[in-house]
């Protein structure tokens, strides 16, 4: 019985790491659509073509984001324990949480503004 628990416990442990290693897998792969913006339960979708709307997380700890035809470069740092994304740009940053990830949609919660705001993307395959 305990050989039992010991091995149920041991792959539990392996399958949380297995999940949060994955996260940054999953972030780092491809280019990420901006869907909407939700506020107060609202989902608000992000006007533009989706060639003028995305985000690329780089490996090295670099992002691109392209905002409405604008691209914007900064740093970006992914935090295990809290699944944050902290985007830096200049002096700017915002921590971002991660709600939701998988290899189709990654949803974002973060506050702005005092506001409290979720972001939606969708996996572009390319």
């Amino acid at each position: 019985m305990k050989k039992l628990l010991l091995l149920l416990t041991f792959f539990i442990l392996i399958s949380a790491t297995a999940k949060k290693n994955s996260d940054l897998e999953l972030i780092c792969f491809g280019k990420w659509s901006m869907e909407y913006v939700e506020s107060s339960e609202q989902q608000i979708p992000i006007p533009g073509d989706v060639d003028e709307n995305w985000m690329i997380f780089h490996k090295n700890g670099k992002h691109e984001v392209m905002s409405l035809g604008e691209i914007h470069f900064g740093k970006w740092v992914y935090t295990k324990d809290d699944r944050t994304i902290r985007l830096s740009e200049e002096e700017n940053y915002i921590n971002q949480k991660i709600e939701l990830i998988n290899n189709q949609k990654l949803i974002l919660s973060f506050t702005a503004d005092g506001d409290f705001l979720k972001l939606g993307l969708k996996k572009l395959h390319q």
